[in-house]
């Protein structure tokens, strides 16, 4: 993939990082969370960063885009980890914006979520509670992020969250290519 280091002209903040690290680092999010442990071709991952991308691109605020992103492969997640069944096609299928049910399905799942909240305050907060917290661990890794995010998560008991947390670090260190 082409080095990418745009960034919006409106942008809100200069901590944002690149679009290239955001869309590395949302693909290590969404790997972990829905393909961990598959083994895919270099062009497949290219083809699934360039889609990742894209959704970046269209963003006028990189940081509500990425935690939104990560919300939605938190709530894809939940739906394949349940008990029914589920086929999940390879990433450069779900994340095509013209596969109805991939990734473009996940944004009425979001608005869902976003609605219920208006409506109940807190409405399955641990899920903004991860994504905020990623967001803030690709914008400056370090420990206090991790730490905050794992003490929340513990109290309020959503142990998977907190695997998927692990996890998604540690394929950003073993996956993310500019370390």
């Amino acid at each position: 993939m082409a080095q990418i280091a745009l960034k919006p002209a409106n942008s809100k903040s200069k901590k944002t990082p690149p679009i290239e690290k955001l869309s590395n680092a949302a693909w290590q999010f969404a790997y972990a969370a829905l393909w961990q442990e598959e083994h895919f071709y270099p062009k497949e991952v290219e083809r699934v960063k360039q889609e990742i991308t894209n959704y970046f691109l269209s963003s006028t605020d990189l940081q509500k885009a990425f935690i939104a992103f990560c919300e939605r492969i938190i709530l894809a997640n939940q739906y394949f980890v349940d008990e029914t069944p589920k086929y999940l096609p390879h990433p450069s299928i779900w994340f095509n914006k013209h596969f109805q049910y991939g990734f473009p399905e996940t944004l009425s799942w979001y608005n869902k979520l976003q609605q219920k909240r208006a409506e109940i305050p807190d409405y399955r907060e641990y899920i903004y509670i991860l994504a905020k917290s990623y967001w803030q661990y690709t914008n400056k890794p370090y420990s206090k992020a991790f730490i905050k995010c794992r003490k929340k998560l513990l109290q309020l008991k959503e142990y998977g969250l907190i695997r998927l947390f692990y996890t998604s670090i540690i394929y950003s260190q073993l996956l993310n290519p500019s370390k």
